[in-house]
């Protein structure tokens, strides 16, 4: 399943209604952007195909990051 980003509606009802209840106001827009932030980054991770954690540390990737084996994303260890 793809992961989608979310619009940003301005003005947003929701957050709207919220402000003016006092409750999320501009902490929730930056929330919003935060999540397309991490959206974005495992969009682009994992993008090198390995057949395990060894053939990733031999290929040069490093302890945290990604790499996928067939479209199952992982993280070397």
């Amino acid at each position: 399943m793809a992961l989608k980003k979310f619009t940003a509606v301005s003005p947003d009802p929701l957050l709207e209604n919220a402000s003016r209840a006092g409750a999320y106001g501009e902490a929730q827009k930056a929330r919003l952007v935060h999540v397309n932030n991490v959206i974005s980054f495992l969009q682009s991770a994992g993008t090198e195909n390995h057949a395990d954690n060894a053939a990733a540390l031999a290929a040069g990737l490093e302890v945290g990051d990604f790499y996928h084996t067939a479209g199952e994303l992982k993280v070397v260890i």
